[in-house]
């Protein structure tokens, strides 16, 4: 899994966190969408207050109301038509992204597409990192044959993880192959075999996780590299031994997760490589959480590996 909190993501998730006391029976969020509407009036406390809705139970029906989503979905495309980019204006594309995010819905995803699209001229790196995000919470709640045969978003999340080795195009291929991991067509697939080699960490290691997902044994080397306590690629990147530590035992489980659906998939396969890894891993010092899951994962690998 990505390296960043998926079901709300940044700066969407502090909001919810300050004010989700500030919802109550009666709002209505159609005052605030009308306040975000006017450049004037709009404020991180009508955003906030929405986004605690958003992430309400008590408010779940608005995760199917087709109205709001195309409000939200109207505001991000102007502001990404109209060329807004002052810090302000970045903060709340980001916001809208990660909102249309939390949907149920696909009215919103035609332009988190676009956002997400590199050909899109005028997007800020840090909203199309937040689009991909979007998109990838918003697939997962969709019906999986309905994101499977939407050409155009693999497309476009393709052409995301081909972006060049630069810092923000690393962080933008890792969150595009997480996305490809959710879409699952063949086409994602195929390109997630590629990024296999992506020189990014976390963006191969999104690429065998998201395989795994499929039950696609080509991710087992990368895995394996996510599993071996010793890789440096895993911590690359942190200077403090409590990021470092934190890293590599946040890589570890993902890599667990993502070897337990390989194998409930694809017990059937020749997995020497992963069954090897485990037991490296279980001889070493990890945390608790890790060693328990390695087990149940070890369990789970078919005889003679």
């Amino acid at each position: 899994m990505i390296f960043v909190p998926f079901t709300v993501g940044g700066a969407f998730l502090l909001l919810v966190m300050l004010y989700h006391n500030w919802v109550h029976v009666d709002d209505d969020p159609s005052r605030y969408v009308e306040d975000l509407r006017d450049p004037q009036r709009a404020t991180w406390e009508s955003a906030s207050r929405l986004a605690a809705m958003l992430c309400d139970p008590d408010y779940s029906h608005l995760k199917q109301d087709r109205q709001l989503a195309s409000e939200l979905g109207e505001l991000l495309d102007r502001q990404i038509t109209s060329g807004c980019d002052s810090e302000a204006d970045i903060r709340m594309q980001v916001f809208f992204c990660r909102a249309l995010g939390e949907f149920t819905i696909d009215d919103g995803l035609a332009i988190l597409i676009r956002a997400a699209d590199p050909n899109t001229e005028g997007v800020d790196t840090e909203v199309r990192c937040a689009a991909l995000e979007a998109i990838a919470v918003l697939t997962g709640n969709l019906p999986p044959d309905d994101v499977r045969s939407n050409r155009e978003l693999t497309r476009a999340v393709i052409a995301a993880s081909e972006a060049n080795s630069t810092e923000n195009g690393n962080r933008q291929r890792a969150r595009a192959a997480y996305c490809l991991g959710v879409i699952g067509s063949p086409a994602a697939v195929d390109q997630l075999a590629k990024m296999l080699a992506d020189p990014h960490p976390n963006a191969r290691f999104n690429a065998a996780t998201g395989l795994a997902r499929h039950g696609d044994d080509r991710c087992v080397a990368i895995l394996a590299e996510m599993l071996d306590p010793n890789a440096e690629t895993v911590v690359a990147g942190e200077t403090e031994e409590s990021g470092r530590n934190w890293k590599r035992q946040q890589v570890q489980l993902n890599a667990l997760a993502g070897a337990k659906q390989l194998l409930e998939k694809n017990s059937s396969k020749e997995l020497a490589g992963l069954a090897t890894a485990i037991d490296d891993l279980l001889a070493s010092d990890a945390s608790d959480a890790v060693t328990e899951l390695a087990r149940t994962t070890q369990a789970m690998l078919p005889e003679g590996n």
